[in-house]
């Protein structure tokens, strides 16, 4: 296995300049400047500026030296590095100092005087064992889109609504009244044969399901109950003589429903026997539209033509 290296580097670290190389005018001009009284003024700050620029290469250069040493560990004692660059350790401090101002050794570089060291921002060098090449991972299948779930109808419900309606049936005794309850019956049987074959079709009759066929139920519960009552006052009369008069509506309402499931059934069959006669008639099993009805004319024309000819070709007789 081989080692690699990791090295996570320090976060906000300014790099240090480049010396610049002095500028301005040589030393031989500004001795001449001193030594001209005229001119000295001029040569001291010439010399002074001259100065500067060499402290600050030569302050960069220990800069430089001394993040060398630092590398890349999270923390240094300060006297190692005053050991290592040949400084005072005041010295080091100092310069230590002015590299954390200006950002050299990162944003949260510090000096623990308490301990001596030098603290920089959690910077580390792992070595990890490079276990062999992991084999490129394998594609995931891609996996099919789930069916989309197929819309459920309440099989249970209808039967528990089927046994109501044969109980209301037989409870009730009014005979035009069972009568509608009993076409309703075979309605709604109807209408249940049709999403046992077909399920998906369940949106179809949702509203039937859950609003026409429990609210027809509730008003016959509720015509049995009164019909039952040994006194039939005004408010049980005229209720019942409401829900009868509903219940034509109702039984109409139903028929349509059921009606309406065969609509695209009735579309198909069309379509379908559409096809079928133009095969036929491609394949000459059958004769186009129209075309059999003018076949079968033309013989008995052409025959009543050659009778009416043959009348005229014979003499009259007298």
């Amino acid at each position: 296995m081989a080692v690699k290296k990791i090295v996570r580097q320090r976060k906000g670290r300014v790099a240090i300049p480049r010396r610049k190389k002095a500028g301005g005018p040589s030393w031989v001009l500004i001795a001449v400047f001193l030594v001209i009284p005229p001119l000295t003024p001029v040569g001291v700050l010439l010399a002074a500026c001259k100065g500067w620029a060499l402290w600050k290469n030569r302050k960069l250069d220990d800069y430089r030296r001394c993040a060398a040493v630092i590398g890349e560990r999270a923390e240094i004692d300060v006297t190692e590095l005053s050991a290592k660059l040949g400084k005072p350790p005041s010295l080091v401090v100092s310069d230590l100092q002015h590299m954390i101002a200006s950002g050299y050794l990162g944003d949260n570089a510090y000096l623990d005087h308490s301990r001596g060291m030098l603290v920089l921002d959690a910077v580390t060098t792992e070595f990890v064992e490079d276990a062999e090449p992991e084999p490129a991972p394998k594609p995931e299948p891609k996996s099919e889109p789930a069916p989309e779930p197929q819309p459920q109808w309440a099989e249970v419900e209808f039967e528990q609504s089927l046994r109501e309606i044969r109980r209301l049936y037989d409870d009730i005794d009014d005979a035009g009244v069972s009568a509608r309850i009993d076409r309703i019956g075979e309605l709604t049987a109807g209408i249940f044969r049709v999403l046992r074959e077909e399920p998906e079709r369940a949106d179809e009759v949702k509203k039937f399901m859950n609003y026409y066929l429990p609210t027809t139920i509730k008003l016959l519960k509720s015509y049995a109950l009164m019909e039952e009552q040994s006194y039939q006052g005004e408010n049980i009369v005229a209720a019942r003589r409401r829900i009868e008069q509903i219940l034509d509506s109702l039984v109409t309402a139903f028929e349509q429903q059921q009606d309406r499931l065969f609509r695209a059934t009735a579309l198909d069959v069309d379509a379908d026997i559409e096809v079928l006669e133009t095969m036929m008639a491609k394949d000459g099993l059958l004769s186009p539209k129209g075309f059999g009805l003018r076949a079968a004319s033309a013989p008995a024309a052409s025959g009543s033509t050659a009778q009416e000819t043959g009348k005229a070709g014979q003499p009259a007789t007298r």
